[in-house]
């Protein structure tokens, strides 16, 4: 059209000379090659074989550029199977994956010589077994939860999440504590079984005085061993 715009023509309508706009080559493109070559002549005058090249031109890139949507589009719709398809089996993929793992380091903890005692219900222990359940229930909840800045969440569904997450992360938190704790009290109560089968193994009767206290008063053996374990349980 740059090149077209400095040729000036006849207005069919006006009967005025003005210079060639794209609508007189759109108008020439989309007839028929007898006509365009008529009207080329008629319009155009000395410039119509030029105009011709430019009409052809121009069909052709129309025709390339509708080969080209074509192709995209029916490429494209194979492409976009693929990729589903690539998708969805890594996505399959990835799952398995994740559940293997995640059933083996379940269990796997379960059979920790130092930790597994606490991740297994133990029998007998219905209160026990109870909040442990829970707690599992707890954390699996948790694990599944959106994020809390999902948009779609309203106020009160992203608050509740938060807070167990929180709940999630003070719990977790606190597991080394309780279980030195644990393992301190548990330390005490042997020891404290060991002194109390130590005096049960001597021979004195529980009601017999065996040692003076301070002020000259026979103790007994039962009261030692009282006496005994007070001091352990400090």
């Amino acid at each position: 059209m740059t090149e077209l715009s400095e040729i000036s023509i006849l207005d069919p309508q006006t009967q005025q000379q003005r210079p060639v706009t794209s609508q007189d080559m759109l108008n020439l493109v989309n007839l028929p090659l007898g006509e365009a070559r008529a009207m080329a002549n008629s319009v155009f005058g000395d410039f119509a074989d030029d105009v011709m090249t430019h009409r052809k031109e121009i069909r052709n890139l129309f025709a390339q550029r509708n080969d080209a949507l074509k192709e995209a589009k029916e490429k494209g719709a194979e492409r976009e199977k693929l990729r589903k398809e690539q998708f969805e089996q890594f996505t399959k993929q990835t799952g398995e994956q994740v559940k293997k793992t995640w059933e083996a380091a379940n269990e796997a903890a379960k059979k920790d010589e130092r930790y597994g005692k606490y991740f297994v219900e133990v029998e007998g222990d219905e209160d026990g077994n109870q909040r442990l359940g829970k707690g599992f229930q707890l954390v699996d909840r948790a694990f599944s939860d959106p994020s809390p800045t999902d948009p779609r969440l309203t106020p009160e569904q992203r608050a509740e999440i938060v807070r167990r997450h929180a709940a999630v992360r003070n719990r977790a938190a606190a597991f080394g504590r309780l279980v030195l704790g644990t393992t301190q009290l548990e330390a005490k109560l042997a020891e404290a079984q060991k002194e109390l089968e130590q005096y049960k193994a001597s021979t004195p009767s529980p009601n017999t005085e065996t040692k003076p206290a301070a002020n000259g008063t026979p103790v007994r053996a039962r009261d030692q061993v009282m006496g005994a374990l007070r001091k352990l349980a400090k």
